[in-house]
C-alpha cells in the first residue's frame, strides 16, 4: 500500500512551532506546566530510554518529577534540531522562571530551517507532503485552539511511504 497510517502520533511540520507535551508527577508540577503552555503528556506508556530509567527511579524515592519532550519533524533526518532545542529550553525557562539567553540555538534554528527547505525544494513529492502536513496541523489547531492535543483514536496522519526523509 503506498500509505500507511500512525495512530496517536502528533506530525509537527518543520515550519509550524515545536509542539512541547509533558507530565509531572505532583498536581503543582502539572499546574506550572499548563500555565507555562506545555501540553499534557501523551497515550504512550512504556519504556523510551533513559527517560524512564530516571522517572522509576524518582518513583521509587518518592521524588517530584517533570518529563517533557518536543515533537521533531518525522521526515526530518538530523541530530540535533535546534527549532526543537529551542522550544524545549523556552518552556524550561518559563516553567523554572529563569533567565536563560537562547539567542545562539535561535540563529541555529533559524539556519536549520533554511537547510530544511532547500532541501524539501529539491524534492517535488516531499514539498507536496510538507504542505497536506501543514494543512493537517492548521486544522488541527484552528478545532482545537492553542492547546493543541496530539490526535487519537480516529485522529490518525496519514503519511505517503514512497519518499524519503530529508538529511539538513
Amino acid at each position: 500500500s503506498p500509505s500507511r497510517t500512525s495512530r496517536g502520533a502528533f506530525a509537527v511540520p518543520h515550519t509550524r512551532a515545536s509542539q512541547v507535551n509533558g507530565s509531572g508527577s505532583t498536581p503543582e508540577i502539572q499546574r506550572i506546566m499548563a500555565d507555562v503552555g506545555i501540553l499534557r503528556g501523551g497515550s504512550y506508556h512504556g519504556p523510551t530510554g533513559i527517560a524512564s530509567a530516571i522517572i522509576e527511579g524518582a518513583q521509587h524515592r518518592k521524588m517530584a518529577y517533570a518529563n517533557f519532550w518536543g515533537h521533531v519533524p518525522h521526515y526530518i533526518q538530523t541530530n540535533p534540531n535546534p527549532l526543537v532545542m529551542h522550544a524545549i529550553l523556552d518552556y524550561l525557562r518559563r516553567a523554572l522562571g529563569i533567565g536563560v539567553d537562547l539567542q545562539e540555538l535561535e540563529t541555529q534554528g533559524v539556519g536549520f530551517k533554511e537547510r530544511c527547505e532547500q532541501a524539501i525544494s529539491q524534492e517535488p513529492s516531499m514539498k507536496a507532503y510538507v504542505r497536506r502536513l501543514e494543512q493537517y496541523y492548521d486544522e488541527m489547531v484552528s478545532n482545537q485552539g492553542p492547546t493543541l492535543r496530539s490526535p487519537g483514536g480516529a485522529n490518525v496522519v496519514v503519511a505517503n511511504s514512497n519518499f524519503g526523509a530529508v538529511t539538513a
